[in-house]
């Protein structure tokens, strides 16, 4: 295993605010080839020299659809290393009215 967690919870976050999300990796992590996240509200950025994944998340707003004032959403982030291994990164929130 690469990483001390592969999904976190990071509580509740209000609509349309940012929050960054840190995974850490371990010591033996190989070569990463490419990060790709599952949504463009999700920026992550590896640190090889902390060792960790520093992920930019952007809240939306809750669609109207949902007729409510919160709801739960995930992302998700893969990541593939020169050693033909794969990696998948979760986190979860509730998004919440203003």
């Amino acid at each position: 295993m690469y990483w001390e967690e592969k999904t976190k919870y990071i509580g509740e976050i209000i609509e349309n605010r940012k929050e960054v999300i840190i995974f850490k990796a371990n010591d033996n992590i190989p070569k990463i080839l490419s990060i790709n996240p599952s949504c463009g509200c999700t920026m992550p950025i590896y640190n090889k020299s902390e060792k960790e994944l520093v992920v930019k998340f952007k809240a939306g707003e809750i669609p109207k659809h949902l007729n409510s004032d919160s709801y739960i959403t995930s992302k998700k982030i893969n990541i593939y290393y020169d050693n033909g291994n794969m990696d998948q990164l979760l986190f979860k929130c509730t998004i919440i009215k203003k």
